[in-house]
Formats: C-alpha cells, structure tokens, sequence
C-alpha cells in the first residue's frame, strides 16, 4: 500500500448505507415511479413519531414531490400542489401509501 493512498470500501447497501446514500437511492426510484406515472396518492398522512428523515424529490410545476422515510424501513411520497397563487401549508398534501424501496431493506 502506498502510503497517502486510502484502502478501497465496498459500497454498503441496507441500513449500514450511509443517509446520503439512501436518499439518493430513494429519490432516483422515486423519480423513476413519478415519470411513469404508477403512483395513488391515496394514503393517510404517517404519524410525526414513525418519520425518521423529510427531503424534496422532485419540484415540477405545479407539484412539488418529497419522501418521507419511516423509522421501519419504508417509503410514503408525498404531493403538495405548490403552484398555485396560495402558499402551502402545514399538513396539505396527499399521500402514497407506505412502500418498501430497492436497495434500503437489509440485504
């Protein structure tokens, strides 16, 4: 080994996935399930205690699409009508019902 040279890691997968990692995963499925259009925003809002990290995926006029990912490993997209000429609010939005995503469950 030289020296000044860092020892190769593997990419980790599963909960040993770093966060960045994991949103990058999830917002590239996400993406994918956006444009093909497969997704029913018919779910209930998940519970402020299951939510383990919040963050935007996608902002297309007029929605504006986040995903929310819960403490138990899955998924719940989120859609908030954000263009339109009221501001959004706190709790507007619809929901998808919770979803496991590739390359988060423990492999």
């Amino acid at each position: 080994m030289r020296v000044g040279s860092k020892p190769s890691t593997p990419v980790t997968t599963g909960r040993f996935a770093s966060p960045k990692a994991q949103q990058a995963a999830i917002a590239t499925h996400a993406e994918a399930l956006i444009k093909a259009g497969t997704l029913e925003f018919n779910g209930k809002a998940p519970k402020k205690t299951d939510i383990l990290r919040q963050f935007e995926v996608k902002n297309v006029r007029p929605f504006t699409y986040s995903a929310i990912q819960l403490k138990n490993g899955e998924v719940v997209i989120k859609k908030v009508l954000t263009g339109g000429f009221v501001p959004a609010r706190p709790g507007d939005g619809s929901y998808t019902a919770p979803m496991k995503f590739p390359n988060l469950s423990v492999s």
